[in-house]
């Protein structure tokens, strides 16, 4: 079955076997330990090409491209993180992955003031015109020396 994934069309999906995705995440894991992170939680410059390259020595075989795969893999984690984050802070709820993914893309949420959900997003109006209080509208004439 992984020679079928290796001559599958371009644009089809990959679909990861576990022990791919629990590989990734230890090599994520020790990346962060490493302190191959940003300040804003993104990864340096380089690391994917070491990502890809750590884990087709721990999964041989199985032909992960950086760019293809784990970016991919790394965005619906990022999804799954950012939405679980919310339930996990907001009703209590467990979530096998959490701890892990916390590790990994917590530094990249926004949960200061001004951070909404996606609920919260959803039911924002979508045009909001600082400018237009009339309240702050500053009325100084030049003065004349």
């Amino acid at each position: 079955m992984e020679s079928e994934q290796s001559s599958q069309p371009k644009g089809s999906r990959r679909v990861w076997k576990q022990h791919e995705e629990d590989a990734l995440l230890s090599i994520l894991e020790e990346a962060v330990v490493k302190n191959l992170r940003c300040d804003n939680g993104c990864f340096k410059p380089g690391t994917m090409a070491q990502f890809e390259t750590a884990i087709n020595l721990k999964c041989s075989n199985a032909n992960i491209k950086a760019v293809l795969h784990i970016e991919s893999k790394m965005r619906r984690w990022k999804k799954d993180y950012a939405i679980v984050y919310d339930m996990v802070n907001k009703t209590g709820k467990l979530f096998p992955l959490y701890d892990k993914l916390n590790v990994i893309f917590g530094k990249d949420r926004a949960t200061g003031v001004g951070a909404a959900t996606p609920t919260e997003m959803m039911n924002k109006p979508e045009h909001i015109n600082e400018d237009e209080d009339e309240d702050e509208v500053e009325t100084s004439s030049p003065s004349i020396a």
